[in-house]
């Protein structure tokens, strides 16, 4: 059984990481609790990138990994 994908730490000051994502690649959106699109990358590298939270407000985000047709969303809780 794959585990789910997740943000580490969560929540989160800095930066996270993003784990359990058994796809390799994928395309990254940030986005805040309306749904509105913060950040959109078509390549992030869970296995090395690391998410820097800084250009993002307080609050909860919303992390969106989508890779082919596989697609999770998760959410991420960025302290001040």
């Amino acid at each position: 059984r794959t585990a789910a994908p997740m943000a580490c730490p969560n929540p989160a000051r800095d930066a996270v990481r993003l784990s359990g994502c058994p796809w390799g690649p994928v395309q990254l959106d940030v986005m805040d609790e309306l749904g509105r699109c913060l950040l959109h990358t078509d390549r992030f590298d869970p296995a090395s990138d690391v998410l820097r939270l800084d250009p993002f407000p307080p609050g909860v985000l919303l992390l969106r990994m989508t890779a082919g047709q596989e697609r999770t969303t998760f959410r991420l809780v960025h302290r001040p």
